[in-house]
């Protein structure tokens, strides 16, 4: 991950923060670039059919994403932005949300996960592309995806040396004024046709 002295991306009007498992505002590399460099910023969190059904992921995954996902959404209701929640596969739902809210820049960390979403992050990529959109991926651990060996050894000697800074919240989250899908809750309902057992569960917001 480049220092932030490092950074020198040219500012957008909109940049959609596209939340995969990084459910906090405090110390978090996407969310804190996108509100320097953009005008507007959209959370964006997408329940994905084929991720919910596949064979390594579960009800505890579920549950444990649920209760993240509702404390992240309290704590950015609370400084004036919120999320806007979907369910289908991701890239049906980027191009709707592109069609009613087009934006410039994609953010997210890089995941490194299993085939499935190895597939999909591929797939996004050429929605990207097609669209225009410019898809920015902080990496968030030593595992970087689609490099050689001789790459990563690269990466490896030009990365930053002992602990980084925590980044602060950011002062101003950017959220658009005439969003008003922010004030859309999670359909607990929906996630249960995968998992029966589940149940839904409104946490305490977290204290960060």
């Amino acid at each position: 991950m480049p220092a932030l002295s490092e950074v020198t991306e040219q500012p957008v009007r909109r940049t959609v923060w596209w939340i995969k498992r990084d459910f906090r505002v405090s110390d978090n590399h996407c969310l804190f670039l996108a509100t320097q460099t953009s005008k507007e910023v959209i959370p964006f969190f997408c329940w994905e059919p084929s991720v919910l059904d596949g064979e390594d992921y579960g009800v505890f995954h579920l549950q444990a994403q649920w209760q993240a996902l509702r404390g992240l959404s309290a704590s950015l209701e609370k400084r004036g932005s919120g999320v806007i929640e979907r369910m289908g596969e991701v890239v049906d739902e980027l191009e709707t949300l592109f069609l009613s809210h087009p934006f410039e820049r994609l953010r997210s960390y890089q995941e490194t996960g299993n085939d499935l979403t190895f597939r999909r992050d591929r797939a996004v990529r050429a929605w990207c592309k097609e669209r225009g959109v410019e898809w920015v991926e902080s990496i968030g651990t030593s595992v970087v995806r689609g490099l050689s060996a001789e790459q990563k050894r690269q990466v490896a000697r030009k990365g930053p040396r002992g602990r980084l800074a925590v980044l602060p919240i950011p002062k101003n989250l950017c959220a658009p004024k005439e969003c008003t899908s922010f004030r859309l809750r999670g359909n607990g309902q929906i996630c249960s046709v995968f998992f029966p057992s589940f149940r839904v569960v409104f946490p305490l917001p977290y204290r960060w």
